[in-house]
């Protein structure tokens, strides 16, 4: 689906993290340097190169695509989204702190890449970061409609930390747990965005994240 925010690209459309804000006050303000500098071992992701607009959208891995989501093809941005430090430690995460650290390092990776991307293109760059974020919240919330090894480890890892019994409780606590942390998510994307705007303050999710991901896709 084209969600209407079409960039002509592919990808449009040491502080502790618990207990530590970066805003100062509202999320038109940069996180502070400190926390940025705080976010260690974050590996580097790949290119964020396509063919095209529409060259690169898969049906692979979609849930229920025979049958609920038959039709619903990927965008490049979901599949090439950098989850390497995830898929490298998951089994290692043994708590709510050390998953949320985890995911601050894959928002910065994912921002310094999208940035590299566009170069200059700030506008396109922000578009493609606001998507990158609400696909991240689909995955954390369980609400990805993509069904691969990756995220099967990342849902492993969340629910044995939040400890779900029954399905619906599952949906309502991960949800519950993204609504909880997600401006520290979002401070990490603009860490690699705020290098590249120079003293202009930062911009809001605009809770992108609550669109339905296929609406955005």
């Amino acid at each position: 689906t084209n969600s209407g925010f079409d960039d002509g690209s592919a990808f449009g459309g040491g502080l502790p993290f618990s207990g530590y804000s970066p805003l100062q006050g509202n999320h038109n303000k940069c996180p502070d340097e400190n926390f940025c500098k705080g976010i260690k071992n974050v590996l580097s992701c790949p290119p964020k190169n396509s063919t095209g607009r529409n060259g690169d959208w898969i049906s692979v891995a979609v849930k229920e695509s025979s049958t609920t989501n038959k039709g619903v093809l990927v965008p490049p941005r979901r599949t090439k989204l950098c989850l390497r430090n995830i898929n490298k430690v998951w089994h290692r995460i043994k708590d709510e702190k050390n998953f949320k650290e985890e995911f601050v390092k894959v928002a910065l990776g994912e921002s310094n890449a999208l940035m590299k991307h566009y170069k200059e293109k700030n506008l396109n760059a922000l578009t493609a970061i606001k998507y990158g974020f609400s696909d991240m919240g689909d995955i954390i919330k369980g609400t990805d409609l993509i069904d691969y090894q990756i995220t099967k480890n990342i849902n492993r890892a969340l629910d044995k930390i939040l400890r779900n019994e029954t399905s619906n409780d599952k949906i309502k606590k991960r949800v519950d747990w993204w609504e909880a942390n997600k401006s520290a998510f979002w401070d990490a994307f603009m860490c690699g965005y705020k290098v590249h705007i120079g003293n202009k303050p930062c911009p809001e999710h605009d809770n992108m994240d609550r669109i339905p991901q296929y609406l955005r896709w």
